[in-house]
């Protein structure tokens, strides 16, 4: 029996499959449903991107950036459509979640970024950027917090710190006016080291109308951790350095010459006057002298002080206190020498009504 083949057919779907498949704009469709959006926003069907773009804005798993990019072509779908509020709404969004996001002008025409633009002036909204941890001396440094903002325009950054779950201090940081591209400088030594262990930290950046009411304001949760340095141990005194000040002890010489010219002062009126008399009071004095040079014969007197020794005791006793009073003013600097590292968490944007 002969082999039957597969129908022409087959191979034509087989195919047709290939071709779609090995399109890079479907590949990339696939990976990115944003593409889709986009393709139909250029290809001038913008209720279709509409339709597609809208729930795409509001899709946590797709990225932030692709998100932003949906917005961008889902407002100007908008524009086009005649949809005023929608695509006022659709670049009020997007600026809260990119405030430095600005169409480009050779993508979009400039009906779209001249509406953009208008949007953009109104909307006033503030973002911190992300960093790594941040390293400050307490008392010496200030933390400095990046921010981007969508237009130049009046905040007030205000540190909250919690303990115990209620609002124990507010500090304000800063007030006044900021650039699109600025800073937030925060001197952690104005508050205290004991409000700096508080359970909570918070910086919250709050953007204001030209006549000063909330617009919206981001708060920047700050995990804090203070370092204290070792101090240094005091040094030891080399008492084992120590030399000897004095020589060997001598036996008493000088005792018993004094003990022999108290003799001599007791027995030199009898010699000079024969006719004086030695009586008891005179050889009790006598008596007492002699006992005081046996003792000093048999009680060595101290030696004599070696000077070489004395002053080598003196340097050493001096370097020693030297050392000590160098290791005494490091610890004191140590003392005040308090460390913070900074962990920005993830910045949350309230808009008005939405606390």
């Amino acid at each position: 029996m002969r082999k039957a083949f597969p129908p022409v057919t087959f191979f034509i779907s087989l195919l047709v499959t290939l071709l779609i498949f090995s399109n890079p704009a479907v590949l990339l469709s696939q990976e990115d449903p944003v593409q889709d959006g986009i393709q139909a926003y250029q290809d001038l069907d913008f209720s279709g991107a509409t339709q597609i773009l809208n729930p795409l804005t509001y899709d946590s798993s797709i990225a932030l950036d692709r998100r932003v990019t949906a917005r961008s072509y889902l407002g100007a779908a908008n524009v086009f459509l005649g949809q005023v509020s929608s695509a006022e709404t659709v670049y009020r969004n997007l600026l809260t979640d990119d405030p430095t996001f600005r169409p480009d002008q050779l993508v979009f025409p400039p009906e779209v970024t001249t509406f953009f633009e208008q949007v953009r002036v109104r909307t006033r909204v503030v973002r911190t950027v992300p960093q790594e941890n941040i390293e400050a001396m307490i008392g010496v440094d200030t933390v400095l917090i990046d921010i981007v903002a969508s237009i130049g325009h009046t905040v007030v950054a205000e540190m909250h710190f919690y303990g115990a779950g209620a609002l124990e201090t507010v500090q304000r940081v800063y007030s006044g006016e900021i650039g699109e591209t600025d800073r937030i400088a925060w001197d952690p030594g104005a508050v205290g080291v004991e409000k700096l262990m508080s359970d909570s930290v918070w910086l919250s950046i709050v953007s204001l109308s030209p006549g000063g009411a909330e617009e919206r304001r981001v708060v920047l949760p700050l995990h804090l951790t203070i370092t204290r340095p070792d101090t240094l141990d005091h040094p030891v005194f080399p008492a084992e350095m120590i030399l000897p000040e004095l020589g060997p002890r001598r036996r008493g010489p000088s005792l018993m010459a004094g003990a022999l010219g108290g003799m001599a002062l007791a027995l030199a009126p009898a010699i000079a006057s024969p006719e004086a008399q030695l009586n008891g009071a005179r050889f009790s004095i006598m008596g007492g002298i002699v006992l005081a040079a046996t003792i000093g014969l048999i009680k060595p007197a101290p030696g004599l002080p070696i000077p070489a020794n004395v002053e080598a005791n003196r340097m050493l006793r001096e370097q020693w206190q030297a050392r000590l009073d160098q290791v005494l003013i490091e610890n004191e600097r140590l003392r005040v020498e308090i460390r913070l590292t900074v962990r920005p968490g993830t910045q949350v944007l309230f808009e008005p009504g939405s606390r």
